[in-house]
């Protein structure tokens, strides 16, 4: 389990850290823990597609989005980075350290929403990692409210980079993923996108 001792883990606000230990505890062993999408007919998900442009070459924004520490791109205010799991090196890794493994098949990473004041936690999982293809592929870790997967295909767009990020999703409401999850997502992405817009800006 992660460490509850962890010096930024105690500067959370109170929510947080009761949000924290609810979803530790209900995940277990977090090696054992799956992406609950395979299997399903991804037709019978709700849906959403959303396009950014970027004026740096694929090669460059490709190795921005899956090299970049997770730390530095999911800072709020929205999506704020908690921690990470290695399969690889059976261990957790935190918001301060360098050594962290950058995206590879099987990381999971995890993330506090502040959707006016904390809300939930979100895990997800790098399923694929396609350098050839620019093909980045993360799905939703059990334990949390949704599942599904989001792809982001990287593409040339003249000099620059068309990112098109297609995102599927379930819930146990129907009513969330017809109103809720679509309006909220695409503010939770946005925020991403816009944050790698001015990291790679930052590296011009």
């Amino acid at each position: 389990m992660p460490s509850f001792d962890y010096p930024r883990f105690q500067s959370l606000p109170s929510r947080v850290q009761q949000l924290l230990h609810e979803r530790v505890q209900k995940s277990g062993d977090f090696s054992q823990l799956r992406t609950l999408h395979l299997g399903d007919d991804l037709a019978t998900y709700g849906q959403q597609t959303r396009t950014y442009l970027l004026p740096q070459p694929p090669e460059v924004v490709w190795h921005a989005y899956t090299q970049a520490h997770p730390a530095e791109i999911w800072q709020g205010p929205m999506v704020n980075f908690l921690f990470a799991y290695s399969p690889k090196h059976a261990d957790f890794f935190y918001q301060t350290d360098e050594n962290m493994p950058r995206f590879y098949p099987g990381l999971q990473l995890y993330n506090w929403l502040n959707i006016m004041g904390p809300r939930l936690i979100v895990g997800i999982q790098v399923m694929d990692l396609d350098q050839a293809q620019k093909k980045l592929e993360i799905a939703y870790v059990e334990g949390g409210l949704y599942r599904g997967t989001q792809i982001l295909s990287f593409r040339p767009n003249g000099p620059g980079t068309k990112i098109e990020h297609r995102s599927y999703f379930r819930s146990a409401s129907r009513l969330m993923d017809a109103s809720l999850y679509p309006f909220f997502h695409q503010m939770t992405i946005g925020e991403h996108h816009r944050r790698m817009k001015a990291h790679l800006n930052q590296k011009s």
